[in-house]
């Protein structure tokens, strides 16, 4: 009997030890949240007991397929380092062959540097050695359908082999700015999930899911896709398809069904890697959901594109509209630099300014980084800072106001704002003049640059040189204000005689145009840099402000379409103005403007109501 209570009071000992253990090593492991259990607090920091407190993060499977992908890696792995998810938990599967490119060599690379910092990484080259590369550069061939097919099958059956809980593909060029993406995904505790993905053009309706198939299982448009995608419903939502980015618990039950090759034996349909899965998944009787709770990332938009460097050229533009929103965008520390950069560009012109204030690094740091991806060589200058500025200083330029000057919506007078924005362009001007420059290019910090814009920007330049067209100022971004009163240059349709116009986000100008510029002496009677340069070019609606400058001979044009655009609109989440006064106030005023035409629309009616003669009411 004795032993039996020592053999007892030992077991009890041992397993009191062992929750003790488990405790321990789950409240450092486990991220997750849990309920408190106030009745454990003794003498300390009260102890989580939950289950889920306990439980480490999930396992999972890191997918990485690539071909032809050198140019997308850099930023793409940087993404994935950038996960929010305990690497420890993360084994990476990595596969690529029949590159035309670095692409083997760098992701070996980063395989061979990693190697400490994930729970297992793999490097294949050449799984399938029976696989011939055929057709043009990102070219889909049968051929090729059937051999991503079988690479994904490959990597899922991997995640098999480890006993992972999940296995996660994300396609190379899809970049998840959202580093909390995958945990989001593991705690949905979905069988198939994937984060909405959208491309980083705003006016584009494509994304990463379906909300309907064909009876061929592709794509069909449904009533729930564009208020999903447009973030008009938020939450998580069950899908018909789900692909580029996705994450499949391998736990559940009915996942050994799911396939990408060979495909059900049932199945009817063409061999493509992401119909398959689908259909599999049907038969296994697993649900796939997308959800678009937060922004999670980006895709490339599908495009026709037939050669290597397109497709670089592609993907610049798409960094450049990613990083309006989301800057940085990483680099991974694990691979050697890109050697593929094209030398700086300055389009033949003597200096490229880029204007901002020193106290708005996030605008300067994005225009660096916008400026860096297009391989454009430009100046920083800092703008003149209206808060800084006082009455001595402007007194010692020899600066008058333009008498009478009010602003055409709030009805104020110029602020420093204006004030230190026209300063910044005139001290340029000012520089051009002195420096005996031919040609500059001018531009503003809050600006978003069209795709091919450095393209678009050499075609302008190098017609206007070709056909030996005169020229004095070349707006590339504007807000234009009567568009249908712009007449198309009769040489070169991709250039018009501005209107009337606002904003001076952008332009090109001359030795010529500055001299006409400076002559105009615009620091006795200043005004708004964008009200004074319509002036110059006889085009200001007000005469009362345009009498102040007796000559009118600025020789201006305009790109056609323009090539730069605000980044963001009064409004807009993120929007802020150098030189406006507060937008609260603005609104006021622009709505104390509407009333008061309303008023007098109405007291007008009632005048001429009152007017008529008694027989006619």
């Amino acid at each position: 009997m004795a032993k039996l209570k020592e053999s007892r009071n030992v077991c009890t000992l041992v397993i009191l030890l062992y929750v003790a253990m488990v405790t321990e090593v789950g409240s450092i492991n486990d991220p997750s949240q849990g309920s408190v259990n106030p009745r454990s607090k003794c003498g300390g920091d009260a102890v989580d007991w939950s289950r889920d407190r306990l439980r480490k993060w999930p396992t999972v499977l890191l997918a990485i397929l690539a071909r032809d992908a050198e140019h997308y890696l850099h930023n793409y792995l940087g993404y994935i380092e950038n996960m929010d998810y305990p690497k420890d938990r993360i084994s990476v599967w990595v596969a690529t062959d029949s590159n035309s490119d670095n692409t083997s060599g760098l992701l070996q690379e980063w395989a061979g540097n990693i190697q400490s910092l994930y729970h297992n990484v793999v490097f294949e080259d050449n799984v399938d050695p029976d696989y011939v590369k055929d057709g043009k550069f990102d070219e889909w061939t049968d051929n090729r359908y059937i051999h991503i097919a079988k690479l994904r099958q490959r990597a899922l059956d991997v995640a098999r082999q480890q006993w992972a809980d999940y296995i996660l593909f994300v396609d190379v060029d899809n970049f998840l700015v959202n580093n909390q993406t995958l945990k989001v995904l593991v705690n949905e505790k979905k069988p198939i999930i994937g984060p909405m993905l959208t491309t980083a053009n705003t006016k584009e309706t494509y994304s990463n899911f379906w909300c309907g198939t064909d009876k061929s299982g592709y794509y069909r448009r449904t009533d729930k896709y564009l208020p999903i995608r447009n973030w008009q419903t938020n939450g998580t939502f069950e899908a018909a398809m789900i692909h580029s980015v996705l994450l499949i618990d391998l736990r559940v039950a009915g996942s050994e069904k799911l396939t990408y090759y060979p495909p059900h034996e049932q199945f009817k349909g063409e061999i493509d890697d992401i119909v398959i899965l689908a259909d599999s998944a049907i038969h296994a009787g697993l649900p796939m959901f997308v959800t678009n709770s937060d922004v999670f990332g980006y895709m490339l938009s599908p495009k026709d594109v037939l050669t290597l460097e397109e497709s670089r050229n592609d993907f610049v533009n798409f960094k450049i509209k990613t990083l309006v929103n989301h800057c940085p965008i990483p680099v991974s520390k694990y691979i050697s630099p890109p050697t593929y950069l094209d030398p700086l560009e300055d389009f033949g012109l003597e200096q490229i300014y880029m204007i901002n204030l020193e106290r708005v690094p996030m605008r300067r740091n994005r225009m660096f980084a916008a400026l860096n991806e297009l391989r454009i060589n430009f100046t920083y200058f800092p703008a003149v800072d209206g808060r800084r500025l006082n009455d001595s200083y402007l007194e010692e330029l020899g600066m008058q106001r333009l008498p009478d000057w009010l602003d055409p919506w709030g009805e104020r007078p110029m602020t420093m704002g204006e004030i230190g924005c026209f300063l910044s362009h005139y001290f340029i001007w000012q520089e051009m003049a002195e420096e005996g420059w031919e040609r500059i290019f001018i531009l503003e910090d809050d600006i978003d640059f069209v795709f091919d814009f450095k393209q678009n920007l050499k075609k302008v330049i190098n017609t206007m040189k070709e056909k030996d067209i005169y020229w004095d100022l070349i707006y590339v971004g504007r807000k234009i204000l009567h568009g249908e009163l712009e007449q198309v240059h009769e040489e070169v349709d991709f250039i018009v005689s501005p209107d009337y116009s606002y904003w001076t986000l952008g332009y090109l100008l001359s030795r010529s145009g500055v001299e006409k510029l400076l002559l105009a002496e615009p620091l006795k009677k200043i005004l708004p840099v964008d009200e004074f340069l319509p002036i110059m070019f006889d085009k200001h609606p007000n005469y009362e402000w345009s009498k102040h400058f007796p000559k009118h001979n600025l020789i201006a044009y305009s790109t056609h379409p323009l090539l730069i655009f605000p980044t963001h609109y009064v409004g807009d989440m993120g929007y802020f103005s150098d030189t406006e006064p507060p937008g609260n106030w603005l609104q006021w005023k622009r709505n104390e403007y509407k009333k008061r035409e309303e008023m007098e629309k109405r007291l007008k009616e009632i005048q001429e109501a009152s007017s008529k003669p008694k027989e006619e009411l």
